[in-house]
C-alpha cells in the first residue's frame, strides 16, 4: 500500500461566496447562480458566469501550483449549499458529511482547492460571525427576491454587500487561525473542522496526559446490552408548557436560567464508574431500589400498572416508552397509561417517582455499576473553561477570545454525547454522490472499545442530561407543590408567576448545588483550601463580580407571557414583543405584534411568506438552461447544473387535534380517567 503523502497548505487566507436567483420555468423549479466571490487575502475576485468562474479557479490552481499535495484552503458559510451549485463544475478527490449526505463540510478538488464550511465551526448565521470579528455584515443591500442573471447590473451597494461577506470569512479566517499559533499551515492542519472539535481537543489532551484516566477509559467498555441501554435511556433537554395555562395571557412572569446546566451537572454528581452488571439474581422491590440511589447506578426496565401524573409537567417522552397501553398524551408525554414498559437511568428512575401516582410496578431488570465523580483529568478543563470565559467578560480587546471560551464551555456536552454508532457517509469521486453505511453495532464497539483516542464513555451522556433535567423539574415540582404557578419550561429555565415562595425555593436550591459543587470539588482536589474551590466555582470578572457555574438566575421580568406548548411562546415587555417558536424566525414577532400581538398568538395563526422568514428548499440535479429575464428587462443565457430553489413561504400556527382534546380534558376536569 503505497505511503500517503503529507498534504501541504498554501500561507494564504481564502473564502468564497455565491449569490443566486430562484425562479420557475412553465412550473418547474429552478435556479440559477449570477454572482460569484472568491477572496483570498486582500484581494476579491468576481465573475459573473460558472465559465468565468472556474477558468478563474485553474488559473489560481496553475499560478499558485496547487495540487491535491499542496492545497488552498478555502472558507464557505454553510458549505453544503454553494456545494449543491459547484460540485458539477469541478473533479473531486474527497468530500466529508457530517448527519446527512447534504451537510457538506469539507471538500477537497483535484485541482487543489480545500473548501471548508466555517458554519459548522461556528454555529452561527454570516451575521453573528461578522459581529463577533468585527466585520458588520451589510443587510438589505441586495433583494434577493428580484431575478437576476449575468449581465444584470450591480450597484456599489450590492457588490459591497458582496464583497463584504467574504470579508467577514477572511477576517474569521485570520483570528481563527491566530488564535491556533504557529505559521498559517501548521494552524490549517490544527484547526478543527466542527466547532464541537475545539472542546474535544482540549479535553481528549488533558484527559490522556493522565495515565490513571488512561487506563479508567480502557476498562470502561460498552458490550451490545449496555449501549443498547445507555441509547434508549439517553433524552435531551425537558420541555414542556403547563396545559392548564395553554393559550391564555399570564401577565406578570418570572423567568430563571440555569447557568452552564450541562458542564454544571458533569461537576457535581457522580457517574458509573464502572462495568455494567445484571442484577437479575435479585428480586427488587421499588423501595429497595429508592435506597440503592445515591450508592450505585442503575439501568433498570419495568412495567408500570395505573400510572397517573402528579404534575402538569408530566415526565415521561411517549417515544420512549417501549410498550404503552391506554395512553392519556400531554403534547407527547404520557399523562396517564394503564400500562407501559420503560428502560432509564436511576436519575429518571427518581423523577418518575416524584411525578407520578402508580397502582403497581413490576421490575423486569436492573443493570448495576459503582459511582464516583468524574475524575479531575476531564472537569478541570471544564473549570478552566468556565474560568476563561468568565475573566474575560467585558474585557476591551478580549472580545474574540471571550467568545472562543463562551462557546467552549457551551459545546462541553455536545463531546460528551456522541453516539459510537453512527452512520457514514462514504464519497464516490466518480459520480460526486455519497453512500450512507451504517456499521453492525458490534464493528463500531469494536472500533469504539479499542480506539486510543478515546477519552470518555458513552453512558455518561445519558445521565449527564437526566441530572440537568433532575434539578429543572424537581425544582418545578417543589414549586408547584408550594402553589407558584409554572407556566413553561425549556432544558434550563422556567417561567413562572412572581410569588416570595419561588425566590425561597429558588435560593434553596441554589444552596444545595453550591453544596454539591464545593463537596464533589473538594474530592477531586483533596488538598484544595475553600477559597481556592471557591475561586474555581466562582470565578470573578473583570469589575471584580462572582459568577457561580450551575446556579439559577432571574433572566427577565415580564409583562405578559402566553404558552401555546412546547417551543411556542410569547413574551412582552414595555412594548416589546417576542416570540419563540421552532420553525419560525423570531423577525416574524414584528409582524405579529402588527396584527394584535398576543390576542394574535392564537392557534391558526397565519405568518406570510414574505413575513416569516421561512424557505423552502428543493434540491435538484438536473440543469437548468434558460433564457432569463431579470427584474430590468435584460435578458441572457443561464445554465446551471444542479442547484436549490429557495423560495419563501408561509407559517401555520397550529395546535395539534391531540392536544387540543386533552386541553379540553383538563379545562372538564376528566384527567383521573384512562382514554
Amino acid at each position: 500500500m503505497a505511503k500517503k503523502k503529507k498534504v501541504h497548505y498554501v500561507e494564504h487566507l481564502a473564502a468564497f461566496d455565491i449569490e443566486t436567483s430562484s425562479y420557475e420555468d412553465v412550473g418547474v423549479k429552478k435556479a440559477t447562480v449570477y454572482s460569484y466571490a472568491l477572496a483570498i487575502d486582500d484581494m476579491i475576485y468576481r465573475a459573473r458566469s460558472a465559465d468565468e468562474f472556474f477558468s478563474l479557479l485553474e488559473k489560481i490552481a496553475a499560478d499558485m501550483e496547487l495540487s491535491l499535495d499542496r492545497r488552498l484552503v478555502v472558507y464557505v458559510h454553510n458549505e453544503a449549499y454553494e456545494w449543491q451549485f459547484i460540485k458539477h463544475y469541478m473533479q473531486w478527490d474527497s468530500a466529508f458529511a457530517i448527519a446527512s449526505e447534504r451537510r457538506i463540510v469539507r471538500a477537497v478538488s483535484t485541482l487543489g482547492f480545500e473548501f471548508r464550511c466555517s458554519y459548522v465551526l461556528t454555529n452561527k448565521p454570516l451575521a453573528a460571525v461578522g459581529k463577533d470579528v468585527g466585520v458588520q455584515k451589510m443587510v438589505g443591500d441586495i433583494d434577493h427576491t428580484l431575478i437576476r442573471n449575468s449581465i444584470t447590473p450591480l450597484s456599489d451597494e450590492e457588490l459591497g454587500y458582496i464583497d463584504n461577506d467574504v470579508r467577514i470569512l477572511i477576517e474569521f479566517e485570520r483570528q481563527a487561525l491566530a488564535q491556533e499559533g504557529g505559521t498559517i499551515e501548521q494552524a490549517l492542519h490544527s484547526i478543527p473542522i466542527t466547532k464541537t472539535g475545539y472542546v474535544r481537543r482540549r479535553m481528549r489532551k488533558a484527559a490522556l496526559a493522565d495515565p490513571a484516566y488512561e487506563q479508567l477509559i480502557s476498562e470502561l467498555t460498552l458490550n451490545e446490552e449496555t449501549y443498547s441501554l445507555a441509547r434508549h435511556a439517553f433524552q435531551g433537554g425537558y420541555t414542556h408548557a403547563n396545559s392548564m395555562v395553554m393559550g391564555q395571557e399570564m401577565g406578570d412572569t418570572v423567568a430563571v436560567d440555569l447557568a452552564s446546566s450541562y458542564p454544571s451537572s458533569m461537576l457535581q454528581f457522580t457517574y458509573p464508574m464502572g462495568t455494567f452488571h445484571s442484577m437479575s439474581h435479585h428480586e427488587f422491590t421499588p423501595e429497595e431500589l429508592d435506597k440503592c440511589v445515591g450508592h450505585v447506578h442503575f439501568f433498570i426496565t419495568f412495567v408500570v400498572y395505573g400510572a397517573v401524573a402528579r404534575y402538569q409537567f408530566p415526565y415521561i417522552s411517549l417515544s420512549k416508552a417501549l410498550s404503552i397501553s391506554d395512553p392519556l398524551v400531554d403534547n407527547g408525554r404520557v399523562y396517564s397509561a394503564a400500562s407501559m414498559t420503560l428502560t432509564m437511568t436511576d436519575v429518571d428512575w427518581q423523577l418518575f417517582r416524584r411525578c407520578y401516582e402508580v397502582e403497581r410496578i413490576e421490575i423486569v431488570d436492573v443493570m448495576m455499576a459503582s459511582a464516583d465523580y468524574l475524575p479531575a483529568a476531564i472537569t478541570d478543563p471544564i473549570v478552566a473553561m468556565y474560568g476563561d470565559k468568565t475573566a474575560l467578560k467585558g474585557v476591551a480587546g478580549q472580545e474574540v477570545n471571550y467568545r472562543s471560551a463562551k462557546e467552549d464551555i457551551n459545546g462541553v456536552y455536545g463531546s460528551v454525547s456522541m453516539d459510537p454508532v453512527r452512520t457514514d457517509y462514504e464519497f464516490n469521486a466518480e459520480d460526486g454522490t455519497f453512500t450512507a453505511t451504517l456499521p453492525s453495532i458490534e464493528d463500531a464497539l469494536d472500533k469504539y472499545n479499542n480506539s486510543r483516542s478515546r477519552y470518555l464513555y458513552y453512558p455518561w451522556a445519558a445521565w449527564v442530561t437526566a441530572y440537568s433535567r433532575y434539578v429543572l423539574l424537581m425544582t418545578m415540582y417543589d414549586l408547584i407543590d408550594a402553589g407558584v404557578t409554572v407556566m413553561y419550561c425549556d432544558t434550563d429555565s422556567i417561567y413562572h408567576k412572581p410569588s416570595p415562595k419561588a425566590q425561597d425555593i429558588i435560593d434553596r436550591v441554589n444552596s444545595e448545588v453550591r453544596e454539591r459543587l464545593s463537596a464533589a470539588m473538594h474530592y477531586r482536589w483533596f488538598y484544595a483550601s475553600d477559597e481556592e474551590v471557591e475561586d474555581a466555582l466562582a470565578p470573578k470578572d473583570i469589575k471584580g463580580d462572582r459568577h457561580h457555574i450551575g446556579l439559577f438566575e432571574v433572566d427577565g421580568h415580564y409583562d405578559n407571557f402566553k404558552t401555546l406548548g412546547a417551543k411556542r411562546y410569547a413574551v412582552e415587555k414595555g412594548g416589546e414583543f417576542k416570540i419563540t417558536v421552532a420553525g419560525l424566525s423570531k423577525r416574524a414577532a414584528s409582524y405579529i405584534k402588527e396584527i394584535g400581538g398576543m390576542k394574535a398568538f392564537v392557534d391558526g395563526l397565519t405568518v406570510p411568506a414574505e413575513k416569516s422568514g421561512r424557505l423552502t428548499h428543493t434540491y435538484s440535479e438536473e440543469t437548468a438552461h434558460n433564457l432569463i429575464t431579470d427584474y430590468l428587462g435584460n435578458t441572457c443565457e443561464m445554465k446551471q447544473v444542479g442547484f436549490i430553489h429557495l423560495e419563501p413561504s408561509p407559517y401555520v400556527l397550529t395546535v395539534s387535534d391531540d392536544y387540543t382534546r386533552f386541553v379540553q380534558r383538563v379545562a372538564e376536569g376528566r384527567l383521573f380517567e384512562f382514554a
